[in-house]
C-alpha cells in the first residue's frame, strides 16, 4: 500500500507496519519536522495522519485561494473607484458646458429682449410727440369724463425688465443649488 498526500509518503514495508524515512513535512515548504518517535506507526495512526494532513492542506489552499480572492477583490474595487472617477469628472464638465450654454442663451434672451423694448419705447415716444390732444371727452359717458389714450402703468419698461431679470437669475440659481444637492446624494 503507498499513499502520497500532500508530500508525504507512507508506504508498506514487508510487514506493512513500517514509515519509510522520516516524518519531514517540509517537503512542500510548509509546518514542521517530527521526531521519528513521534511517527505514526499502525495503519490507524496513519490513516489519522494522512486525514489531518489532507484537512490542514485544503484549508491552507482555501486560506490561500479566500486571499487572492480578497486581492482581486480590491483590485477590481479600485480599478472601479478610478473608473467611476473618470465618469464623474467627465459628466461635471459635461455639466459646467450645458451651464455656461444656458447662461449665454439666457444673455442673448434678455438682450434681444430689450433691444425690443427700446425698440418699442423709442417708437412709442416719437408716435407720442405728435400734436394730438391726449386725452379726448366722450359725451355719451358724461360731460366730465375723458378717456385718457396712453396710459402709464406704475411700473416702467425699465423696471419690469430689470425685475424679470432678478426674478430669471434667481430661480437659476435656486435649480443649480438644488441639482447640485440632488446629485451629491
Amino acid at each position: 500500500m503507498q499513499l502520497a498526500v500532500s508530500g508525504v509518503k507512507v508506504s508498506a514495508a514487508q510487514g506493512g507496519h513500517s514509515v519509510s524515512g522520516s516524518a519531514n513535512l517540509q517537503g512542500r515548504g510548509t509546518w514542521f519536522s517530527a521526531p521519528l518517535a513521534a511517527a505514526p506507526r499502525t495503519k490507524i495512526e496513519q490513516y489519522w495522519v494522512v486525514r489531518a494532513l489532507v484537512a490542514e492542506t485544503l484549508l491552507s489552499a482555501r486560506d490561500q485561494h479566500q486571499d487572492e480572492l480578497a486581492e482581486m477583490r480590491g483590485v477590481e474595487e479600485r480599478k472601479r473607484e478610478r473608473d467611476i472617477g473618470v465618469i464623474l469628472h467627465a459628466n461635471d464638465q459635461r455639466q459646467r458646458r450645458l451651464e455656461q450654454l444656458m447662461a449665454m442663451c439666457l444673455v442673448v434672451l434678455l438682450g434681444l429682449m430689450a433691444w425690443l423694448v427700446l425698440k418699442i419705447t423709442s417708437d412709442h415716444d416719437a408716435k407720442g410727440k405728435s400734436s394730438k390732444p391726449s386725452h379726448f371727452t366722450i359725451p355719451i359717458l358724461s360731460p366730465f369724463t375723458s378717456v385718457v389714450e396712453h396710459e402709464t402703468g406704475v411700473f416702467g419698461t425699465k423696471a419690469v425688465t430689470v425685475f424679470v431679470l432678478v426674478i430669471g437669475i434667481a430661480v437659476y440659481a435656486s435649480l443649480k443649488h438644488r441639482l447640485s444637492q440632488w446629485r451629491a446624494r
